[in-house]
This record gives structure tokens, C-alpha cells and sequence, in this order.
């Protein structure tokens, strides 16, 4: 089967999975394969229980009006934790239009 582009499905499906996984990757996030009714209920669960055991932390960096990037380390002292945090992130200050703080 062939999608609107002419692409082969399976393709189409590999190439979205693997950006999905990547974005996932790069912001911290998980991944959840869901081809089936099934997989699709136990992701949602795991999400749900993963929400209902979360910490949530935050910091806010002095700006001196220009790009910066950070990078993320998150250790705990405690055992049986897992820690999900993105390895890092890019600010860039919102730009002033006209007279606007």
C-alpha cells in the first residue's frame, strides 16, 4: 500500500517511529509503540502511573539577552528511582518589539 506521496506504508510507519523515538529522546520524553488496541491501553496506563509518581523541578538562568545552552544532569540519593530529564536545552531571549518590555 502506498501513501499520498507514493511512499510505501511500511516506510512511512518505520521513518515516523523512528522521529517519534527521536524526539522522545531529545526532550526527556518516552516512546510508547502502540500498533494494537492492546499497546495502546498498557502506554496509556504506564503514562498515567508515571504522572501519578513524578517530581517536577525547575530552574530559571540569569539572561544576559543572548543564546545560551545548558546541559541537564539529575542525580538523585535515593535507590530504586528511575530519572527521566532531557540531556540539555537552548534558550534564546524573546526579542522586544517597539517600546514593549
Amino acid at each position: 500500500m502506498l501513501t499520498a506521496l507514493g511512499e510505501r506504508l511500511d516506510v512511512a510507519y518505520a521513518r515516523a517511529n523512528r522521529y517519534l523515538r527521536l524526539l522522545a529522546d531529545k526532550t526527556g520524553g518516552r516512546f510508547f509503540y502502540a500498533d494494537n488496541v492492546k499497546n495502546l491501553t498498557e502506554g496509556f496506563a504506564r503514562i498515567a502511573l508515571e504522572l501519578r509518581q513524578q517530581y517536577s523541578i525547575g530552574y530559571y538562568p540569569k539572561s544576559d539577552g543572548i543564546k545560551i545552552e545548558r546541559k541537564i544532569k539529575v542525580r538523585v540519593n535515593v535507590s530504586n528511582v528511575v530519572v527521566s530529564a532531557r540531556r540539555g536545552y537552548a534558550y534564546k531571549p524573546a526579542t522586544r518589539v517597539g517600546n514593549q518590555p
